[in-house]
């Protein structure tokens, strides 16, 4: 499946950061924003390709602000979407629910809106509700940070979700641990042992059950699970 990821426009956009510690440098300095070659003729458009772990990323440059301020940012984000349409699966990562270049418009794109809840309910819930009742999106729950006094079955309540709520664990200390590291935290031992389950849960629920025959019962997987487990 083609799958792009877009990052949308927000104060600290982090993804061109993170995939600069996991991937060739040189990969991302021939790469320039879809905002910047959008609004500059002598950008090669095909430098907006960023590809890594077979996605195609569309990061968030920390220069783009000016672009958005000066120009409508919500028809840049627009532009960007339905240049993505090529893909197979488009992801947009909106950093927040109170985005405000997410628009009316830019939700109508969407089927299906995957929710992470950071805790804090009351705004959470507050600033949900104003977009479900205009707009009749599939939801999906993720529960960051996942811990026994999460208010899971409540939220999942309130929001009407019948769907499987997908928990991935509180693994802060991991995490900080990870901050310098070339190797992305999945990819290690520690990481798969906990983020392993909550991984594969979503890439079922996004790919299919097509996912869970080719990937999930793969028979060197519980072989792989325990191999983990000794080296954590």
């Amino acid at each position: 499946m083609n799958t792009c990821v877009i990052e949308s426009p927000c104060e600290h956009p982090d993804h061109k950061t993170n995939l600069s510690r996991f991937c060739d440098s040189s990969l991302l300095n021939k790469w320039n924003s879809f905002a910047q070659v959008r609004f500059n003729i002598s950008l090669d458009p095909a430098s907006v390709h960023f590809k890594y772990k077979n996605v195609q990323w569309m990061p968030f440059d920390s220069y783009d602000k000016p672009y958005y301020e000066m120009y409508n940012g919500i028809d840049i984000m627009r532009d960007q979407i339905n240049a993505a349409t090529y893909f197979d699966a488009i992801t947009i990562d909106m950093n927040s629910i109170d985005n405000y270049y997410i628009d009316n418009l830019t939700l109508s794109y969407l089927d299906e809106w995957w929710i992470v809840y950071d805790g804090d309910q009351h705004r959470f819930m507050e600033s949900i509700n104003t977009i479900t009742e205009t707009f009749d999106l599939n939801i999906k729950l993720i529960v960051n940070k996942y811990n026994r006094f999460s208010e899971v079955d409540e939220i999942a309540s309130l929001l009407g979700i019948k769907s499987e709520i997908i928990k991935v664990p509180n693994i802060f200390k991991s995490i900080q641990k990870n901050k310098t590291s070339n190797i992305p935290l999945i990819n290690k031992p520690e990481g798969r042992y906990y983020l392993d389950k909550p991984f594969h849960e979503i890439s079922t629920m996004f790919l299919g059950k097509d996912y869970i025959n080719k990937f999930y019962r793969n028979p060197f997987y519980s072989i792989k699970k325990i191999k983990d487990f000794l080296n954590c």
